[in-house]
């Protein structure tokens, strides 16, 4: 990145574009398309109880939440700021505002991913990295596709990602003792709690932090010890309270690995892969085949060996990631890897990249190879994030059609179950829906999301009105749950959403 750039301002520049684009992303729409997405409403139970003086109760509805317990922590912060904007526009808090604004939620919660960003910067600081080094880190990061688009949806992923990068970062700090190794084990629980399926990242920082007390094994068992104790806290705080409320969220951690199994345990091995190559394309080229080609060179140039050490465990962690993974599911078949699982790697990734091509160039003024590539990393990364930004989802799409149409009949082009409502009942019991009477002329196909998807079903004859493209056209959705005959399905159909006029010409 040019001189000028350089610094905090550079970084500022660098998050307030990734936020932008963001807040892009989240007026586009696509809340609560993910089932999972549903969950974020229990933060509305939790602040019904505290704004009733209720404890108790708010206690409960955590504890009660089973799966990602603290994210329903979390996600009173944007409650709050939701209800908020309610106020300040003179509407009351009913369950059409929150249902609706959704958004508002969703641009809080997209800036996970942003701090994840800064985070990376400053953990390759903090680890020696100079600024082009935590700047090229946080350049790699933000022209990440696979930590874009979930910005907009309702999940947990990326705050858990930011917690333990803030873990790592507490981990690498210059004066280790007891309360630094505690603190970062304690936040590394906290991201595990915030969603279950990266406890493997949180065991990783924790486990960088632990080692960094070698060659004494003095200093790794004190640092173990702490970081262990840390790590345990809050899980351990969690249980007693779900025990003393008289939840079933011991039982359900403890089946939870047995709950992973949506997809095939054989792709273990090759879906990161293959996932990854389907988000990030080029960058991934970058990652796998050009870091460890660069960092062999950079140990050869550059004055400095500590460099290529820390590019090397870097690189080291993602791979070791990468093969728990691949071990968890294709060699014992315990869980199957998604998508988002794999997406654990990427700031190791861009970590060891950036530390590899500060160290290759070990301080010499930019070429114009370096701005070339820079140029031609951008235009991958507008290209990766043209796909999620073109998106269009079935409830959008549905609130459309109705607009112009009216109250329309549904119907799948693929066989599997047919959702009505991908948002739950009203908690406040404040919205009722109105009745209405279907359009017996239309049809519309496929305006849900689509799993479990077991075979495909002959369109019906009618005139098309509208087709728009579904989103599990979008490739990298694909790998959340869907085994190969799926993804197999879902590319030899026509992945559309279509409003039929059924008596109109074929």
């Amino acid at each position: 990145m040019p001189a000028k750039l350089g610094g905090s301002g550079g970084l500022l520049a660098l998050l307030l574009v990734a936020w932008c684009l963001r807040v892009v992303l989240v007026l586009r729409g696509g809340q609560c398309y993910f089932p999972d997405e549903t969950r974020y409403f229990q933060c509305w139970g939790v602040l019904e109880h505290l704004a009733r003086g209720e404890l108790g109760g708010a206690c409960d509805v955590v504890v009660g939440s089973v799966a990602h317990c603290f994210y329903t922590v979390l996600c009173c912060g944007p409650a709050v700021v939701q209800c908020g904007v309610a106020w300040l526009g003179g509407r009351p808090i009913r369950w059409v505002i929150v249902r609706d604004w959704l958004s508002v939620s969703a641009l809080v919660l997209s800036l996970a991913s942003v701090v994840c960003i800064g985070l990376t910067y400053a953990v390759a600081r903090r680890a020696g990295g100079d600024r082009r080094e935590g700047l090229a880190a946080a350049l790699l990061m933000a022209c990440s596709s696979s930590m874009f688009y979930y910005a907009r949806h309702l999940l947990p992923y990326d705050a858990s990602m930011a917690l333990a990068l803030l873990a790592l970062w507490i981990g690498l700090g210059k004066h280790p003792g007891p309360a630094r190794s505690a603190w970062a084990g304690a936040v590394a629980g906290l991201a595990f709690l915030t969603y279950y399926g990266y406890w493997l990242m949180a065991v990783a920082v924790t486990a960088i932090h632990v080692l960094g007390g070698w060659p004494s094994w003095g200093g790794v068992a004190r640092r173990g010890l702490a970081a262990g104790l840390g790590f345990v806290a809050p899980v351990a705080l969690v249980l007693l309270l779900a025990v003393a409320r008289g939840s079933d969220l011991p039982a359900s951690l403890l089946r939870f690995p047995g709950t992973v199994t949506q997809g095939d345990f054989k792709e273990g091995w090759s879906l990161p892969w293959v996932y990854l190559w389907h988000a990030e394309h080029g960058l991934l080229l970058v990652w796998g085949l050009g870091a460890p080609a660069i960092l062999l060179f950079a140990g050869r140039a550059s004055r400095n060996a500590s460099g290529r050490v820390r590019g090397l465990r870097w690189l080291a962690t993602a791979f070791s990631l990468y093969l728990v993974l691949a071990a968890g599911s294709t060699g014992m078949e315990r869980m199957v890897v998604y998508g988002r699982l794999a997406r654990q790697v990427v700031p190791f990734f861009c970590l060891g990249t950036a530390c590899a091509l500060t160290r290759l160039l070990d301080g010499r003024p930019l070429g114009r190879g370096v701005i070339l590539g820079t140029l031609v990393l951008l235009a991958q990364a507008a290209f990766n994030f043209g796909a999620p930004l073109a998106l269009h989802y079935p409830g959008d799409v549905l609130r459309r059609v109705e607009a112009i149409y009216g109250p329309v009949a549904r119907g799948l082009t693929f066989e599997g179950p047919r959702l009505d409502h991908g948002i739950p009942d009203d908690p406040f019991r404040s919205h009722e829906r109105p009745g209405a009477e279907l359009g017996a002329n239309y049809l519309m196909l496929n305006a849900q999301f689509l799993y479990p998807i077991e075979g495909l079903r002959a369109p019906p004859r009618g005139e098309i009105l509208v087709r728009v493209p579904h989103p599990e056209g979008f490739f990298p959705y694909q790998y959340e749950g869907f085994g190969g005959r799926e993804r197999a399905l879902l590319r030899a159909g026509q992945t559309v959403m279509e409003l039929i006029d059924t008596h109109g010409r074929p």
